[in-house]
């Protein structure tokens, strides 16, 4: 690079930005031995007794813990530079993390909790990453969590830390945002909204009607045909087939209104080749049409415009003897309508008995 930039050869890299690099043949260490002595000078704790760890485990801190308050610049100030000395120490970064969580209005009891982590400083200045040649490079990543341990809003803490080859290449501790809730709902809550943050898992609205079949299931009614069969009738109201068909195979003993239910949900979604197949797959397993079942089964007929079936199903109509009335007699009416079968329509027309405005307009719009 000195051939094509001008530049200067100092040398191997010694220190940088606060950072000191140690190298050797075989080894590379990296501290801030000098960066936390002069942190240690400006705090005062420079020849202060160290302590073994930088954090009471069994102490809980909290926002508003009564101790008094104490100056806001200074606290940033240490912690800030605390921060920084976390790029080489991965030991520091949980502790330095909680404390960070404070500094818009920092206590005394906060502030012992920083002036700790400042004695473990000075104990361990020394303290740096190693990184060796190694022949066993491989990727290792260690991770852990408490359980709802922030006891301003009852959320979990997160930790994690990874190593390539010899040393550590990248570490965090993850901080909560304040709420204040108990602590098994708090926590619940807070895990599955990041996991909504973080596109995991989404979040559809759930109407009343499932909310109803969910008490059903859990009461252990689902299975019952009377309680299945609303089920299904209201899932087809809805237009959710999909829903009607689980709420079909759930019921125990389908009777003749479980089919009805299930043919008459494919019918009103326009699926009318399958309700059809399940009006011929309810005749082959021994339930006998009743009216509701042969007017979905001529609708779809109509629909589709095979004209043999729908005519084979008038048949089967005649064959069981029901004398068409008002409600299948507009059925038939309405699918020779769509055949354009006028005389059928109206031999149809003369044979009901107790005509109503529905027979009438079925017959006159098949000559409109």
């Amino acid at each position: 690079m000195m051939k094509v930039f001008e530049m200067s050869d100092l040398g191997q890299l010694k220190y940088f930005l606060g950072l000191e690099v140690t190298q050797y043949k075989d080894s590379l260490f990296v501290s801030q031995w000098k960066y936390a002595e002069d942190l240690l000078s400006k705090a005062g704790l420079l020849h202060c007794n160290p302590v073994g760890g930088p954090i009471n485990l069994n102490e809980k801190l909290q926002m508003k813990d009564g101790s008094g308050d104490v100056d806001c610049t200074k606290y940033r100030r240490i912690v800030g530079s605390l921060l920084y000395l976390t790029h080489t120490r991965p030991d520091l970064m949980h502790a330095v993390s909680v404390v960070a969580r404070f500094m818009q209005s920092p206590t005394k009891h906060q502030y012992g909790a920083v002036k700790r982590i400042l004695r473990y400083v000075s104990g361990t200045t020394g303290y740096g990453l190693h990184y060796a040649k190694n022949d066993q490079f491989k990727l290792v990543g260690y991770s852990d969590s408490d359980w709802g341990g922030s006891p301003e809003d009852r959320r979990s803490t997160t930790r994690w830390v990874f190593s390539l080859g010899s040393g550590a290449v990248a570490w965090c501790s993850k901080n909560p945002v304040h709420h204040s809730r108990t602590k098994h709902i708090d926590t619940r809550y807070h895990y599955i909204r990041d996991l909504i943050k973080d596109k995991v898992i989404s979040v559809v609205h759930c109407s009343t009607h499932d909310q109803l079949h969910g008490l059903a299931v859990k009461m252990g009614l689902y299975m019952d045909t009377l309680i299945g069969n609303s089920l299904i009738t209201m899932y087809v109201k809805n237009g959710e087939i999909s829903d009607s068909w689980q709420a079909f195979k759930s019921v125990s003993e389908a009777d003749i209104i479980s089919w009805n239910s299930i043919v008459h949900a494919h019918l009103q979604n326009e699926q009318f080749e399958q309700a059809l197949a399940l009006y011929v797959q309810m005749k082959v397993l021994g339930f006998e049409p009743d009216e509701f079942s042969f007017v979905a089964a001529l609708a779809a007929c109509g629909e589709l415009a095979w004209c043999n079936t729908g005519r084979g199903v008038h048949f089967n109509l005649v064959k069981i003897g029901m004398t068409p009335n008002a409600f299948v007699g507009s059925a038939l009416i309405g699918m020779y309508s769509k055949f354009t079968a006028t005389t059928d329509a109206k031999r149809v027309f003369d044979t009901i008995e107790d005509k109503d405005l529905v027979t009438w307009n079925s017959l006159i719009s098949e000559f409109v």
